[in-house]
């Protein structure tokens, strides 16, 4: 195994995550059912099973919140870290869902490409 690969797999080892993140620059919003206040919010990494948002308005874990990120659309979850002005929250969606959102991923991993295709 040549060096850069070996890299990839100790990264895979070190990431303790069910799911990997990708970094993600996403406008959204962030609406929290126990206040039922609304905040806008910014995607920094995101997964099939949750994502890292930053927002103004400080939340507690275990509270649940609904993300309405930009075209992939609405997740509802449970908040499982914060930090100063963002959280964590963990997706509870069904399979489908995530099996989407994975293809959305995807296809934003790979948008470089499109656009050289579509170019051409």
């Amino acid at each position: 195994m040549d060096v850069s690969k070996r890299g990839i797999v100790e990264e895979a080892l070190k990431e303790k995550r069910r799911f990997r993140r990708i970094r993600l620059n996403l406008g959204g919003k962030v609406y929290f059912p126990d206040t039922a206040e609304e905040v806008p919010c910014r995607v920094e990494d995101i997964s099939v099973g949750g994502a890292f948002l930053h927002c103004k308005f400080r939340r507690h874990p275990g509270r649940q919140a609904i993300a309405y990120l930009g075209e992939l659309g609405r997740f509802q979850g449970r908040i499982t870290a914060i930090n100063k002005d963002a959280f964590t929250i963990e997706f509870t969606c069904s399979e489908q869902k995530r099996h989407k959102l994975a293809d959305q991923l995807t296809i934003e991993i790979n948008r470089h490409l499109l656009a050289r295709k579509t170019a051409a």
